[in-house]
């Protein structure tokens, strides 16, 4: 038991140290223009799940849309029968 205390201790102090020292530095923040248009976007080319709602939101929108219209058509077809 003394030995994982003993373990847990030395994690936690050169952790606290390491991160002390990296934030001094300013090593841990990104460029303040990554901030702004996000690390998604900049780092890896993808989009927020911000974006991503908001492109999801319009294609269900578009997709109901086509499918009221299919909808009309088809009873308009049904009323000609």
């Amino acid at each position: 038991m003394c030995g994982i205390i003993a373990i847990f201790a030395w994690a936690s102090l050169f952790s606290i140290i390491f991160f002390i020292v990296m934030d001094q530095l300013e090593i841990l923040r990104v460029d303040k223009a990554l901030e702004v248009i996000g690390m998604d976007i900049a780092e890896l080319g993808g989009l927020t799940e911000k974006d991503f709602r908001k492109i999801r939101g319009e294609v269900r929108y578009r997709l109901e849309k086509e499918e009221a219209i299919e909808q009309a058509a088809g009873d308009k077809v049904r009323e000609a029968n």
